[in-house]
């Protein structure tokens, strides 16, 4: 074989190589379940097993009242099914269905919430390990006490028994994440990106028509007022009631809104804090680049500006976590 040829089969070979690699790496993403947040409530819906045996049990109920009803037609049967208890059945399983998809978005923020503490737990200890490195070249040269040295080991330590907790609470998270929506454990998932929360979004909510929104749809508040009908409570001990009910529920929503408007500030603030550290950190760039800091100074300063944005990133994920749980209390989650 000429050298030319020789040539030509080792290139085939290379570009055989090449266009696998891509064909490849596709089979291993589809491998991956990535779950979107707007998709949660027809995966619950569609798979979560504490609704579907809800759902069952009330199609059993129905059909066994159904052939109730036809024989006390027939003059062959007695009621022993009321209309009370079919409502009831219907509220609870009303009420397992709106857990069940409250539980399973929270779920997805938490993981959220908690990789982007691991993350900020990385770079903290990364931060920390320069400085021990830095503290312990002072104390060969005598200017710092070995107490200062031993402190600063003892907080990476800590720092590493926090970072574990984190990681073994993201992995619990999941595998509950992954059970409400009947997953297989050993599946690998990938959370889609978390939704934003508009200034308009808060600027247009009506307090006094959610609140009454949230009345209406109480399913709590519905199954108090079933359970009165049921047990035939005093007319006016089951006015106090509601009334009481009603209040909490006015609370809870005052409270909600509240806590919005706080995420909502905390989440501002953050993001003025951000921009004057890029702003900052592009006078430490040049800094560093005439040389009137260190390496390490740079990368202090790098670190604490990602350490920032992560913060921004993590008031985004409370503020969208609250607006959710408000939505939630409208929809009757209270």
């Amino acid at each position: 074989m000429n050298f030319k040829l020789k040539k030509l089969v080792v290139y085939s070979l290379i570009m055989s190589i090449l266009l696998c690699l891509p064909v490849y790496a596709a089979d291993e993403e589809e491998d991956i379940m990535v779950i979107d947040y707007e998709d949660i409530v027809d995966m619950v819906l569609e798979n979560n097993l504490n609704l579907e045996i809800a759902k069952y049990s009330i199609e059993n109920l129905e059909d066994d009242w159904d052939k109730e009803r036809e024989a006390i037609r027939d003059g062959t049967g007695l009621p022993t099914i009321t209309n009370g208890q079919m409502s009831s059945s219907r509220l609870s399983r009303d009420q397992v269905e709106q857990t069940q998809i409250y539980t399973a978005k929270n779920y997805f923020i938490g993981l959220h919430q908690l990789s982007n503490n691991i993350e900020q737990a990385e770079i903290r200890k990364i931060i920390m390990e320069d400085q021990l490195q830095i503290n312990e070249a002072k104390y060969g040269l005598g200017l710092l006490t070995e107490s200062v040295v031993n402190d600063f080991k003892t907080s990476i330590k800590e720092s590493d028994t926090t970072y574990n907790t984190l990681v073994s609470s993201r992995d619990s998270s999941e595998i509950q994440f992954k059970n409400i929506l009947d997953i297989s454990s050993s599946k690998e998932i990938k959370l889609g990106e978390m939704p934003d929360v508009s200034k308009d979004y808060i600027d247009a909510i009506d307090l006094e028509d959610d609140i009454n929104l949230a009345v209406d749809n109480s399913i709590s508040l519905k199954i108090q007022k079933q359970n009165q009908m049921n047990s035939r409570e005093n007319s006016k001990i089951r006015s106090k009631e509601n009334k009481l009910t009603k209040k909490d529920i006015e609370l809870s929503m005052l409270n909600q809104y509240n806590l919005i408007l706080e995420k909502y500030n905390n989440l501002e603030n953050s993001k003025s804090v951000l921009e004057n550290l890029e702003n900052e950190f592009a006078i430490t760039g040049f800094k560093y680049l005439v040389g009137l800091i260190s390496l390490n100074d740079f990368n202090t300063a790098e670190r604490e500006l990602e350490l920032q944005k992560l913060t921004v990133q993590a008031n985004e994920i409370s503020l969208f976590k609250e607006v959710e749980n408000y939505e939630a209390m409208k929809d009757g989650m209270v």
